[in-house]
């Protein structure tokens, strides 16, 4: 095995840590995380580097691509910085491997039509999930008030608002929603709230605040169905951590949902929503349904496996640059 010098770029951990881990089990690793960091350190650590990784495309990934577009250099798109700044400033031609963190090909289409140059390749590689955490629940008990979670950040985009609304006309007591979170747009929440009040739901809707994860694995392991009502979605790993813990998972048809979940998770109406919760609650082998999700999580999304995949193709482009440019730098001989 080849060992080699890693400069490991981000922004934010939330996603990184588990490569990090791996990437270190295998290789020397020194990484930058604060987005502050002085100019002629990171100019250091690039120049060190053998190869250089970029959790996000972001203005590491850029600084990278001009300091030392010489060296390989991996980058993971997440999908958020499709909508910022960044994905437009980045020449993208001195990035060797694009990884895009989504199981569904919705987001690599995406960024074609956004960005006017290309890295040298591409692949989709999802994240997984930390499946010893968020282990399944085997004693889980199922008998009414069923409960039901949205996990995330509290903001238009997750369609808490909506999801209240559609929790009314659902009008059974035997469901109990828990939105989970912090609020991002102070407004939006305090709507949300209100709502709750003026449909007379106090009883059928908590609010939650955002959990440490361990207290997250703990209390979707209380929970039978997990929600998604977003408008847009990435990898939406929490839907796959709460799966992992045996909830089944109901899902709004957001872009890309029907590339990684089966039909019947999907909802696109309102009615279709409420259509969907009724034959999850006549379903006679709830237990059975709850050991699918579990299953199909460990199948697909396996963190440790996930992190190894990005790992190795590193190790491959490294490899093969290596090589080109050995090639390339030999001298034909004269023949005689």
């Amino acid at each position: 095995m080849i060992k080699f010098r890693v400069a490991f770029l981000s922004t934010n951990n939330n996603f990184a840590l588990p490569i990090l881990e791996a990437m270190r089990e295998k290789h020397e690793v020194c990484m930058i995380k604060a987005v502050d960091a002085k100019l002629d350190r990171i100019a250091s650590l690039l120049n060190w580097a053998d190869i250089i990784y970029c959790e996000w495309c972001d203005q590491l990934l850029k600084l990278a691509t001009i300091l030392h577009p010489d060296k390989p250099i991996v980058a993971r798109l997440h999908k958020y910085e499709l909508f910022t700044q960044y994905i437009h400033e980045i020449d993208y031609r001195n990035v060797d491997l694009l990884i895009y963190n989504i199981a569904s090909t919705h987001t690599q289409q995406l960024f074609h039509e956004l960005c006017d140059t290309l890295p040298k390749e591409e692949k989709i590689l999802p994240d997984g999930v930390d499946l010893d955490l968020f282990s399944f629940n085997a004693d889980r008990v199922f008998k009414p008030p069923y409960q039901c979670c949205i996990v995330g950040r509290i903001y238009p985009n997750k369609g808490q608002y909506e999801l209240i609304r559609m929790f009314a006309d659902l009008d059974d007591p035997d469901f109990h929603l828990n939105i989970v979170g912090k609020p991002v747009d102070g407004m939006y929440y305090r709507n949300c709230v209100e709502l709750v009040k003026v449909l007379g739901l106090e009883e059928r809707v908590s609010f939650i605040p955002r959990m440490t994860r361990h207290s997250l694995a703990d209390f979707l392991s209380t929970q039978h169905i997990a929600l998604c009502n977003s408008r847009d979605e990435g990898n939406f790993t929490s839907g796959k951590e709460a799966m992992a813990t045996g909830c089944y998972l109901l899902t709004n048809c957001w872009r890309g949902s029907d590339q990684t979940y089966s039909l019947k998770q999907i909802y696109h109406t309102q009615g279709d929503f409420i259509e969907k919760l009724s034959w999850w609650k006549k379903h006679q082998d709830k237990r059975g349904l709850s050991i699918a999700s579990r299953k199909f999580v460990e199948d697909r999304y396996d963190v440790r496996k996930s992190a190894a995949k990005v790992v190795s193709e590193c190790e491959r482009v490294y490899k093969n640059v290596k090589k080109s440019r050995h090639t390339k730098g030999r001298t034909k001989k004269t023949v005689h």
